[in-house]
C-alpha cells in the first residue's frame, strides 16, 4: 500500500526582530539528588524518545515542509517577537498535523504575534501569546478553509497592556467547520472587542467546539459618558445579519472568572441551535445572553455572584430556546441582569432589534438567595410591546434570600404574557402576581444539586503541566 504524502507550508513572517531563542531549562525538582548515570555505554542521547518529529530552532527555518499525516512539529523554546505564523496544510482523520511548543508554556510570542489556521486535522498545541499590541484584528484565526483543527493548551494574556478604546481587535476568530479550542486560558484582555468569535458564513453550519477554557476580562472600558462599551463580550456566536442561520456550537465546561467586560453580555448568542452546557460563571457581571436567534438550549451551567452587585444569569430573547437543569446562587443583578431574564420583544422586529419569546421552556432550574430570581416581560425601551407566548415554566426551584425579598417580579403589558406554571417550588414576593402562584411560607434549608463550582475551575484552562518560568 502507498503511503499519504502531504504537504504543508508553514510560514513565519518577521515583522520587527526575532529573539534568539532561550537556552533550554533542565527540567525536574531541584531538591533531587543527582542520580547515578545508569544508560548502556552504547546507548547515544539521540535514542532518547522525543515528542515531536522536527525541532525549529529559529522561526527563520519554517519553509516548505513535505510531511505525512500523524507527524509533529516543534517550535524551539525561546520568546520571539512580531511573528505572523501561517500554519496551513491537511492531516487526516486519527493523524493530524501538529504544531507544538517543544516545553508547553516555553514558546512564548510577544509583540505584533499572530497565529493562522488554514486546512484540516490541523493542531496547535502549548504555546503563549503575551501582551498583544492590537495592531491587527485576531491573534489567533481559524481560517474559512479550516475544518477539524483545534487550538489547545495555550494562553494568550494582557496583564501589561493599556486600556485601549480605539483599536478592535478580537483574540480569537473562528471560521470554517468542526474546529476546536480547550484547555486554554485566557485572562485580561483590556482593548475594544469580543474576545472570541464565531464567524458564520453564508449557508454553512459551523460545529465548533469550545470545551474546557479558562476566561477572565475583569477590566470594563467606558465611553465619554462614563458607559460601558458595546463589544466587550467574551464569546460571540454569529451577528445579527446570520442570525436566523444554524450555528450547532457547543460551547461546555468553562470556567468563567470576573468577566465583566461590557457589563451585559458575556456570552452573546446571535445564531441558531447552540449548546451552552456545563460551564461555571463566578462573579461574572452580565449574562449569558440568547441575544439574537432560535432554538438554543442552556443545561447544567452554574452562576454564582456572592451578592456583587449586577452578576446575572440568562437574557432569553427569541424562539424555541430550553433552560434547563442550571444553578443561579447569591446573583445580585436585577433587570436585565436578574438570574432569569425573559424580555419583551418588538413587533417587525428588525434582525438586530429584539424578537418575541415565544415557545420557552424554563425547567428544573434552582435559584438560591439572588437579589431577583426571574424577570418576566421586561423591557428596555417603548418599542418592546411584545410579551412572551406559549412559554412554559416548570419543576424549578426559586427561593428568595427571605420572605420580605422580592423572588420573581412580572411586568404587565397588554396582551399579558402567556406562561404556564407547574409544579415550581416558590419562596419570596412576587410583585404584580397576576399567574396566582403558590408560595411556600417556609424557606428550603437545603437546596442540594450535582453542580460543583470548583470541579469546572479545576477542569478549565491549561493542563497542569504548562509552564510560564524561564
Amino acid at each position: 500500500m502507498k503511503k499519504t504524502i502531504s504537504t504543508i507550508f508553514i510560514a513565519a513572517f518577521t515583522i520587527c526582530s526575532c529573539a534568539s531563542p532561550k537556552e533550554e531549562v533542565t527540567q525536574g525538582n531541584n531538591n533531587t539528588p543527582p542520580q547515578e548515570n545508569t544508560k548502556p555505554d552504547n546507548e547515544d542521547e539521540t535514542n532518547t524518545q522525543k515528542e515531536y518529529d522536527i525541532l525549529i530552532e529559529n522561526l527563520s527555518q519554517l519553509t516548505q515542509i513535505s510531511i505525512k499525516p500523524g507527524m509533529t512539529i516543534a517550535i524551539k523554546n525561546g520568546t520571539y517577537h512580531s511573528q505572523n505564523i501561517y500554519f496551513s496544510g491537511n492531516g487526516a482523520e486519527g493523524q493530524p498535523v501538529t504544531l507544538i511548543a517543544e516545553k508547553p508554556g516555553q514558546v512564548k510570542f510577544i509583540g505584533n504575534s499572530s497565529l493562522t489556521l488554514n486546512g484540516s486535522y490541523l493542531k496547535v498545541n502549548g504555546f503563549t501569546w503575551e501582551n498583544p499590541e492590537n495592531k491587527q484584528t485576531f491573534v489567533v484565526k481559524f481560517d474559512k478553509n479550516a475544518s477539524f483543527c483545534s487550538l489547545e493548551n495555550c494562553a494568550i494574556t494582557g496583564f501589561e497592556t493599556q486600556e485601549d478604546t480605539e483599536n478592535d481587535s478580537k483574540w480569537i476568530s473562528i471560521y470554517g467547520t468542526h474546529n476546536s479550542i480547550s484547555h486554554c486560558t485566557f485572562n485580561d484582555k483590556r482593548n475594544i472587542g469580543a474576545l472570541c468569535v464565531v464567524w458564520l458564513e453564508e449557508g454553512k453550519e459551523a460545529y465548533h467546539h469550545i470545551s474546557h477554557n479558562y476566561f477572565s476580562r475583569p477590566v470594563t472600558l467606558y465611553d465619554k459618558e462614563k458607559s460601558p462599551i458595546n463589544g466587550q463580550e467574551i464569546i460571540r456566536i454569529g451577528d445579527s445579519s446570520h442570525s436566523l442561520q444554524n450555528a450547532y456550537c457547543l460551547v461546555d465546561s468553562n470556567y468563567f472568572y470576573h468577566c465583566h467586560g461590557e457589563m451585559a453580555e458575556i456570552i452573546s448568542n446571535k445564531s441558531c441551535k447552540n449548546t451552552y452546557s456545563d460551564n461555571g460563571f463566578y462573579e461574572c457581571k452580565g449574562t449569558l445572553t440568547l441575544r439574537h436567534g432560535n432554538d438554543c438550549l442552556v443545561t447544567g451551567n452554574y452562576f454564582i455572584g456572592n451578592n456583587i452587585s449586577q452578576t446575572g444569569g440568562v437574557r432569553i430573547i427569541g424562539e424555541n430556546h430550553v433552560v434547563e437543569n442550571n444553578r443561579f446562587e447569591t446573583l445580585g443583578g436585577e433587570g436585565y441582569k436578574s438570574a432569569l431574564c425573559i424580555v419583551r420583544g418588538q413587533e417587525n422586529n428588525p434582525l438586530n432589534g429584539y424578537a418575541p419569546v415565544k415557545n420557552a421552556i424554563i425547567r428544573d432550574n434552582i435559584f438560591l438567595d439572588c437579589k431577583l430570581s426571574m424577570h418576566i416581560n421586561y423591557k428596555g425601551t417603548s418599542s418592546q410591546s411584545l410579551a412572551p407566548i406559549s412559554t412554559q415554566i416548570n419543576h424549578n426551584t426559586i427561593i428568595a434570600i427571605d420572605s420580605n425579598s422580592y423572588v420573581i417580579k412580572y411586568e404587565s403589558s397588554s396582551p399579558e404574557a402567556e406562561i404556564s406554571w407547574n409544579s415550581n417550588n416558590i419562596f419570596g414576593k412576587i410583585s404584580n402576581d397576576i399567574f396566582h402562584l403558590i408560595i411556600s411560607q417556609t424557606k428550603p434549608l437545603d437546596i442540594s444539586s450535582t453542580h460543583n463550582m470548583n470541579n469546572i475551575k479545576l477542569s478549565a484552562g491549561t493542563f497542569p503541566n504548562f509552564s510560564t518560568e524561564n
